[in-house]
């Protein structure tokens, strides 16, 4: 059995308690084409996920960040999405004033900083992402975070 993909995702947000996401290419050869998504990708070779999130974001926003903090580490195995099974990390990552003024977008068809309430539709937003930033959001954004109900 081959060991499964590495993957990073950024959960990037500003000041203003928005959310960062990319329009994604139209393109046949990328997972969701068309759809919003984290900025990030996969990891190259034995390249820790840290690394690797640095990495994309400075290839893909010519943004260098600080050593971002994992919020979450997730095994997807899903065949119905088409996709093989991988290992996807999440990181939170706040960007200042200065880092949003100097995005320069590389790759995707856009970006767009979003309020919570604002998002896009849930069928508009990358499977994988959507889990990532909902819970990212009521977590570090909203501050609410879900508890059981007490017997």
């Amino acid at each position: 059995m081959q060991p499964a993909l590495r993957s990073v995702g950024g959960l990037i947000f500003d000041q203003k308690g928005r959310v960062l996401l990319q329009k994604r290419d139209q393109k046949t050869s990328i997972y969701f084409p068309g759809l919003w998504g984290v900025f990030g990708g996969s990891c190259e070779g034995e390249e820790r996920a840290v690394q690797a999130i640095v990495r994309e974001v400075r290839e893909e926003l010519s943004v260098d960040i600080p050593e971002p903090s994992l919020f979450l580490e997730w095994d997807i195995q899903c065949t119905d999405l088409g996709v093989e099974p991988r290992k996807r990390y999440f990181f939170g990552i706040a960007f200042n004033g200065a880092m949003v003024e100097s995005i320069q977008l590389h790759e995707g068809a856009g970006y767009r900083f979003f309020v919570v309430n604002e998002l896009p539709a849930v069928h508009e937003i990358v499977p994988f992402d959507l889990a990532a930033l909902v819970m990212f959001c009521h977590a570090r954004l909203l501050g609410s975070q879900i508890r059981p109900r007490p017997f």
